[in-house]
């Protein structure tokens, strides 16, 4: 077995010794750090937003977790004690922060840092009318690298927890399974939503290979993706290829008849965009992220999200996905959670209008 390391507001979301204080949680805010990996201090952050919120939630029935995504060298340059199977990501090679694109552990090399998130939603899932018998929602909100995390992570999970498989691979199913979960219509009143933030990232995964280029949206010409042949592989895009091999994204995709599948899930699923207005400043690391996804990281968010439009619109639909823009505020993820806008992201109801509703389905346990 193997373990993701995470900080608590409420200590361990597995001992028995807390469950009772669990009994009231209502919604559970899991935050993913950036590229410093500083998860104590997203940890800090977050958990004064219960008490800088207006809305309905009382700070006490809020839980929140930081996972770690350690890298090697975090547990020898710590005080901390970990144990041996404690689950680490290389933070240099091929390419800097591989937990952001979903790669495999160090260690195990075969452990996904989404598989890892998936895990600890499901094992709150799991343990739900025991230990969370309120829950609502469970919220996962990551800025820049963190952003890019749950981006992805939003895009290429499968986990039962978001509540959308069921119609996705309903000819990939058996009919008597499809049964046995919709005889159970009445915990559709009790679901949980699971609802994905998205917080200056530095690069998005775009859904199909147009771009934004002199305003429009369109193919790169030949030129352009001839000098970065790269450009709408995985992490820019959902081809295959790119500097980094993750076997979670090719499994993902491998489980639907058509990345189109893929794609449709993502639009329906509840994400919210977060930009800094002030996070503005020209961003330099590859061709991809430069020459193909705009200057700044608040260019990308707009561009991307303005592809999003495009591709509902060409599905005779509105997007549902939310984009919110921070005034006064740049790359800090401090300011960004704690303004108006970040505390209406994370315990708003922006998703309440729509008459569609999350599927809670049991899930297996499944041992890291």
């Amino acid at each position: 077995t193997s373990n993701l390391a995470y900080f608590s507001t409420m200590g361990s979301i597995t001992s028995t010794s807390t469950i009772s204080s669990h009994q009231s949680t209502r919604l559970i805010l899991i935050v993913i750090h950036g590229s410093a990996r500083n998860a104590d201090d997203y940890l800090c952050s977050a958990s004064v937003l219960p008490h800088l919120s207006q809305h309905e939630y009382d700070p006490n029935s809020i839980l929140v977790l930081s996972p770690w995504f350690l890298a090697p060298t975090d547990t020898t340059n710590t005080t901390l004690s970990f144990p041996n199977n404690a689950l680490k990501w290389n933070d240099v090679g091929p390419i800097a922060h591989t937990f952001r694109y979903g790669a495999n552990d160090s260690f195990f090399n075969k452990i996904s840092s989404y598989r890892a998130m998936d895990e600890m939603v499901e094992t709150i899932m799991r343990n739900k009318d025991e230990r969370f018998p309120l829950l609502e929602r469970i919220v996962v909100v990551g800025h820049s690298a963190g952003g890019q995390f749950v981006q992805r992570w939003a895009l290429t999970s499968s986990s039962n927890v978001w509540g959308d498989d069921l119609e996705t691979h309903l000819q990939q199913q058996q009919q008597r399974e499809l049964d046995e979960l919709r005889q159970n219509e009445n915990r559709h009143k009790n679901a949980v939503q699971l609802r994905a933030i998205v917080a200056n990232p530095r690069s998005f995964a775009y859904l199909d290979a147009r771009r934004f280029l002199n305003g429009t949206y369109q193919l790169p010409p030949k030129e352009m993706m001839h000098s970065c042949p790269g450009y709408d592989e995985w992490e820019w895009g959902l081809k295959p290829g790119g500097p980094l091999a993750v076997s979670y994204i090719s499994n993902s995709l491998s489980s639907f008849h058509s990345k189109q599948q893929m794609i449709d899930r993502y639009m329906k699923r509840n994400v919210i965009y977060l930009a800094g207005a002030k996070d503005d400043t020209t961003v330099t690391a590859s061709c991809e992220d430069d020459e193909f996804q705009g200057r700044s990281r608040l260019e990308r968010s707009a561009n991307f999200y303005a592809a999003l439009n495009i591709l509902s619109g060409e599905r005779g639909e509105s997007v549902r996905h939310v984009r919110l823009v921070v005034d006064g505020v740049g790359h800090d993820h401090t300011l960004m959670f704690q303004s108006d806008l970040g505390l209406e992201a994370i315990f708003g109801d922006l998703f309440l209008e729509e008459e569609d509703y999350e599927l809670e389905v049991d899930v297996e346990e499944v041992e890291l």
